[in-house]
């Protein structure tokens, strides 16, 4: 495990899953500990995550809490990268990080999860 994910297994302990694949760290958080785990992240020198490329999600139709949200983050000090996961259950409201990074603004910053409507299957959301 990298040292820059330390600080978030030692506030967090077992409640934070970091696993690695395809050359990528992610580390899955409780919903309710988003904001401090990306703080931690943001704050800590040996991380200084200062760039939120992306916040997008995957769903998981046969899970209860069907929704994967994913914040990418990266480090331009140290050129490192890592994501951040929160699981969301249908219809369940995701907290906001654009305190803490300007990027994931307007609708991304906060939204409430939707599932599939409509004769095509369109998915809308709005902002929350």
């Amino acid at each position: 495990m990298p040292a820059f994910l330390e600080p978030v297994v030692a506030a967090l302990g077992t409640a934070a899953q970091v696993s690695y694949w395809v050359g990528d760290w992610s580390v899955i958080v409780p919903i309710e500990r988003l904001f401090e785990t990306a703080a931690l992240l943001r704050d800590d020198p040996a991380a200084a995550f200062d760039f939120c490329s992306d916040v997008t999600a995957t769903d998981w139709p046969v899970r209860a809490e069907r929704f994967d949200v994913v914040y990418s983050l990266y480090s331009t000090r140290h050129r490192h990268r890592v994501r951040i996961k929160v699981r969301a259950s249908d219809g369940q409201a995701v907290a906001s990080v654009s305190g803490l990074w300007p990027a994931p603004t307007g609708s991304s910053a906060r939204f409430s999860i939707c599932s599939a409507s409509g004769s095509r299957g369109t998915r809308t959301c709005g902002a929350s």
